[in-house]
């Protein structure tokens, strides 16, 4: 099945990347929209720049709290029950759950930005989404979720191993692509976004997929 999985997404992943460069043009032809977002990436920049020890422990054991968070929540989702949940700053953490593994609750916290998605729903919801307040928390937000996923995603983590590597890395790259897309268009879309983001990653597929499977036919 995971080799199933790893073609599926290596097929997909070329059409969401020109879909992903399409939205960071959008992003870019609509710049003044986007300053709150590259202010909030500025503000989380000088907040990792502080080198104050205690600062610098907190922070890494947020880092860990958010990744084992990440995992507790795709497993409450996929009907597993929570044993045990335990963070640190130093060696890392762990969630422990009855019930059966699967590739969304391993690889998740690589790929999904589940603060900035928090924020994405509730703006929605209280159709606030323009406020400049909440486009710079969600450049804050999808800033970190970047880092700590540059920090945690080694070939040695027992996560990325469970499934394979390429199996592994295919699928964070295709979910990372996925959400980056939907969150540069949310700005200026709210969650219509992600429907604007699959139909042109739709599109793209379509256009590369098509001739090969016309000839494949013959």
């Amino acid at each position: 099945m995971r080799i199933i999985f790893t073609i599926l997404f290596c097929a997909l992943i070329p059409g969401l990347f020109l879909s992903w460069m399409n939205a960071i043009g959008h992003a870019y032809n609509n710049g003044d929209v986007y300053i709150p977002f590259v202010i909030g990436f500025g503000v989380y920049l000088m907040l990792i720049g502080i080198q104050n020890r205690n600062f610098q422990h907190n922070f890494k054991w947020f880092q860990t709290f958010s990744h084992e968070l990440t995992h507790v929540i795709f497993s409450i989702l996929t009907f597993n029950k929570i044993y045990g949940f335990n963070a640190t700053s130093h060696s890392g953490g762990y969630v422990s759950y009855q019930g059966k593994s699967n590739m969304l609750i391993t690889l998740s916290p690589y790929c999904v930005p589940i603060f900035t998605l928090f924020l994405l729903l509730i703006s929605a919801l209280v159709k606030v989404q323009h406020e400049s307040f909440l486009v710079a928390a969600i450049g804050f937000t999808y800033l970190f979720h970047l880092h700590t996923f540059m920090v945690q995603t080694k070939t040695y983590q027992p996560d990325l191993r469970a499934y394979g590597l390429i199996p592994s890395y295919s699928f964070i790259v295709f979910f990372n692509l996925l959400f980056s897309g939907f969150i540069l268009l949310s700005i200026t879309d709210g969650l219509w976004g992600f429907k604007t983001f699959l139909l042109d990653t739709y599109e793209h597929i379509y256009s590369y997929l098509e001739p090969l499977s016309s000839k494949f036919a013959e």
